[in-house]
This record gives structure tokens, sequence and C-alpha cells, in this order.
């Protein structure tokens, strides 16, 4: 609960997708500074799932020490999902 009585996920139902996606990006953002590794790349992946195409902050996140994990989630999505175009996408950008 923050500081106002409004809780993330409850707030989270007042955005749009892109604005929850720009959100969780940050979020992650801020675990990634924090060196909290795990926890960013899960809520990488929760941003992932609601946009994959939302690849904003994706540059601060591997200098924030996220470089390896996001290759390796993007190595897996392009597995997992061959027909998208946004693993290659991030991994260009990555490399």
């Amino acid at each position: 609960m923050s500081a106002t009585g409004t809780s993330f996920p409850a707030a989270s139902r007042l955005l749009t997708p892109g604005e929850f996606s720009e959100r969780l990006g940050l979020i992650a953002l801020m675990a990634a500074k924090a060196g909290v590794y795990d926890e960013a790349l899960r809520l990488w992946r929760m941003k992932a799932n609601v946009d994959r195409a939302d690849l904003r902050h994706l540059h601060e996140m591997a200098a924030a020490g996220m470089n390896d994990r996001l290759v390796m989630f993007y190595q897996q999505l392009r597995r997992s999902d061959p027909a998208s175009w946004v693993p290659d996408a991030a991994l260009g950008q990555l490399r």
C-alpha cells in the first residue's frame, strides 16, 4: 500500500494496457537498479505479457546489469514464438 492508501494492483485497473506496460517497465528498471535481478526479470516478463512490442527501458535495463538475463529471455521467447518479430528486435538492441 502506498502513502496515499492505494496499492499498485488497485491503481493498475485505472491504466490503459500501454500505461500499465510502461509502469511495469519502470518498476522492473527500479528493481534492476537496486540489484534485485530476479524480481526485475519477473516484472519484465509480466510487462512482456501485456505488450511484447513495448521495448521502452530495454537499454536502461541492460545497463543496470540485466543484459545477459534479457538476452536469455528473448532467445527463449524467439524459440517459443518463432512468428514474433519482437525477440529479434530486442536482441538486436541488446547486442
